[in-house]
């Protein structure tokens, strides 16, 4: 496929994505620094992504019920396997987190409250999806207008109310079948 950017999609261990969080404030990096929005601290949705984070029963699943995280990058460098934990290592340039602050900042919340040895065992089967999209020339007038638009449309995913869930059940069919034959329109 011609004119396509390089784009990998990673089904990638939380505490990897942890772990490069914190070299990246090691060096005084941000990877936030493109990022159009700042972490929101306490709010129903990061709570629940924390919350689903510390269950148990619930963390395996969390991959399916996030989003994921949209990074750019200048260029990613000759992958690897690292011998120790026997993952596929994707060594990025200049990586910047344009969407997902949410979900990274949520998973440092719960992480951090861990001791080290216990993170790897505790959440070795959690994951998040992370896309990696390879933008070579920032200067590029082109590649400006694609990078706005990546962070533009993958930032504007809207809540979905719990009414909307209700609405979609079968009893509110059922009724709008029963209105409509008695001559009413029920709207839901």
């Amino acid at each position: 496929m011609d004119e396509l950017y390089k784009a990998y999609y990673i089904v990638t261990p939380i505490s990897e994505l942890y772990k490069m969080l914190l070299a990246a404030e090691k060096k005084n990096y941000s990877v936030f620094e493109r990022n159009i929005r700042e972490y929101l601290g306490s709010n129903p949705i990061n709570n629940g992504i924390v919350d689903t984070l510390k269950s148990k029963s619930e963390r395996k699943n969390f991959m399916y019920y996030n989003n994921g995280v949209t990074i750019v990058c200048e260029k990613i460098k000759t992958d690897y396997i690292d011998t120790a934990s026997q993952l596929r290592v994707l060594p990025l340039v200049n990586p910047q987190i344009v969407n997902g602050c949410q979900t990274v900042n949520s998973i440092k919340k719960v992480l951090e409250n861990i001791p080290e040895n216990k993170i790897k065992e505790e959440y070795k089967n959690v994951y998040v999806m992370v896309k990696a999209l390879v933008i070579e020339d920032m200067d590029d007038e082109r590649n400006i207008a694609f990078y706005r638009n990546v962070v533009k449309f993958t930032n504007k995913q809207n809540a979905i109310s719990d009414k909307a869930f209700v609405s979609n059940m079968d009893i509110f069919y059922r009724m709008q079948f029963e209105f409509e034959n008695r001559g009413f329109l029920l709207f839901v």
